[in-house]
């Protein structure tokens, strides 16, 4: 059976101990979500080591707001999919607009 899937993007929101401290919140209230929902948090890229540790255990997914269409190379500010999986990303957010 296919999970309704509540993802928050956090957009450039929040500093990093900010959003350890809501990524914490987050899981603390995770059990009130029902079984058949799969919430996942996206906060920025400089959040996703330390929230990957705070989600690690819980239900709560991790995704990153982006990812690069390349593997590797010199392409500035852009990250790959191997590098968010070694953070702890299991989602990605893509083809999004402002």
């Amino acid at each position: 059976m296919r999970k309704n899937i509540v993802a928050g993007n956090w957009k450039m929101n929040t500093t990093v101990p900010e959003g350890v401290q809501l990524a914490k919140d987050v899981v603390a209230k995770a059990s009130e979500v029902p079984a058949s929902v799969k919430l996942i948090i996206a906060p920025p890229f400089t959040h996703l080591v330390p929230v990957a540790e705070v989600v690690k255990d819980s239900v709560v997914g991790l995704s990153a707001q982006n990812c690069a269409d390349k593997e590797k190379g010199a392409y500035t500010g852009e990250v790959s999919v191997a590098m968010l999986a070694s953070a702890g990303c299991g989602y990605t957010i893509l083809g999004h607009s402002e």
